[in-house]
């Protein structure tokens, strides 16, 4: 068939209708014209997956789109490279994640022309999987070694259906976003066997269970994730080491919704005021209150032996309103049960609060040991007052008080007093 020259006016005509038809369609057999879709924008941080079959990597995007994809295999001294490209992706800006591990090198996010691309590294030749999971809202990339690809799907296999089997697994990660930080750290998650079952429901990890995800190390035996209810549960050496926390249980469960949770025979550290609690049970309930039965805390640090002093109790209740209640506690000395406190309270917030501060200790051949319980007194924003119960086992018994206001940016004033018995050593009161 011979092509007839076409003139200018006609040429214009035909490029402006076949860019109608390419803007305005976006769903294959529809006829209406449509208006031009938003650009596909990137709407989590990538989420990167190691086993010892495959790498996954994911990415949940705003909404479907075309896409295509080819691949470059490694050749001597070079990397191969898997693109996948769409010009309706509009990624906010240039990404790169490594990966580290045998197959996959880096994961690469750019611009290029009219859209975006996804360029995978790979250190050895591989087969791959592209898959669009609908009710995610997510594009899967799974990269399967060469030496098994009778048994995976071929190279620049597409499916857009369902989510499959290994789909389900990569949710571990979503779900382990719960321990970490930033919004745009990636999340690695290794284990030596991972399975779903319920259609997907419930996704179990056994073995080595590692989570990663920025500084946060989250390790456990086992980890079980039901995507219904948003509950998350571990088993056998639980552990999370953050960079301003750390965490050891045997078992920990966790209701991402109602933001609820359980840790069995936990021990934390913080940072911060090194304040170290264990107990038999850490209970969180809705907002901010936590419950731990059979507890103890301490903010003295010590590498070996017993800390020097420590509080432990039956029950240690943490409210949102900022106070903390002891029921049936005692205080400690090396281990050494000292006195028996019934009920007592401490405060959480940081503005100043009426209540007992931490006791004192101290021994005297001359006067044995002594013992100083301060009571804080906040009469005001600009008059306090402390109050303080000494006992020298060998001397003396009695109070020592002191009164301080201020009365404006450069004046102030404080007024002490004490009073002692030293019936204990047989001296004049």
């Amino acid at each position: 068939m011979t092509r007839k020259k076409a003139s200018p006016i006609w040429g214009l005509g035909l490029y402006l209708l076949l860019f109608q038809v390419t803007v305005g369609t976006s769903v294959p057999g529809h006829t209406e014209e449509r208006s031009i879709p938003p650009p596909v924008s990137l709407k989590s941080r990538i989420i990167l997956q190691t086993l010892p079959e495959y790498t996954q990597i994911a990415l949940k995007l705003s909404r479907k789109a075309d896409f295509t994809h080819r691949l470059v295999p490694p050749e001597s001294g070079k990397l191969g490279e898997l693109w996948i490209y769409s010009r309706s992706w509009k990624f906010p800006r240039l990404r790169s994640l490594v990966a580290g591990d045998r197959r996959v090198r880096s994961v690469n996010l750019g611009r290029e022309k009219e859209g975006s691309y996804i360029q995978v590294q790979l250190l050895r030749p591989a087969t791959y999987q592209v898959a669009w999971l609908e009710d995610l809202s997510q594009l899967l990339v799974t990269v399967f070694p060469k030496e098994i690809s009778s048994k995976e799907p071929a190279v620049g296999s597409v499916s857009m259906g369902s989510p499959q089997k290994e789909s389900e697994e990569l949710q571990l990660a979503q779900a382990a976003q719960s321990v970490g930080q930033g919004e745009e750290e990636e999340i690695k998650v290794t284990a030596d066997q991972v399975e779903s079952t319920d259609q997907g429901a419930v996704i179990e990890a056994k073995g080595n269970v590692e989570v990663r995800r920025g500084e946060t190390i989250f390790k456990a035996d086992e980890l079980k994730v039901k995507r219904a209810t948003q509950e998350i549960e571990a088993k056998g050496n639980v552990s999370v080491v953050g960079p301003k926390w750390r965490m050891k249980a045997d078992a920990f469960r966790l209701n991402l919704e109602e933001e609820t949770g359980e840790i069995e025979e936990g021990e934390i550290f913080i940072e911060k005021g090194n304040l170290s609690l264990s107990g038999k049970r850490f209970q969180k309930f809705a907002g901010q209150a936590y419950q731990i039965d059979q507890g103890s805390f301490t903010t003295c640090l010590c590498e070996d032996g017993p800390p020097s002093w420590r509080i432990s109790a039956e029950e240690i209740d943490l409210s949102r309103e900022g106070v903390g209640t002891i029921k049936g506690g005692t205080f400690h000395v090396y281990d050494i049960p000292v006195f028996y406190l019934p009920y007592g309270y401490f405060p959480l917030r940081t503005e100043r609060q009426s209540g007992l501060l931490f006791p004192n200790f101290g021994s005297s051949s001359k006067e044995g040991f002594r013992f100083q319980q301060p009571f804080f007194w906040a009469i005001s924003k600009s008059t306090d007052a402390t109050f303080t119960f000494n006992v020298d086992t060998r001397a003396r018994v009695g109070i020592i008080g002191e009164f301080r206001k201020i009365f404006s940016q450069n004046t102030r004033g404080r007024i002490s007093a004490a009073y002692f018995n030293e019936s204990l050593r047989g001296g004049d009161t």
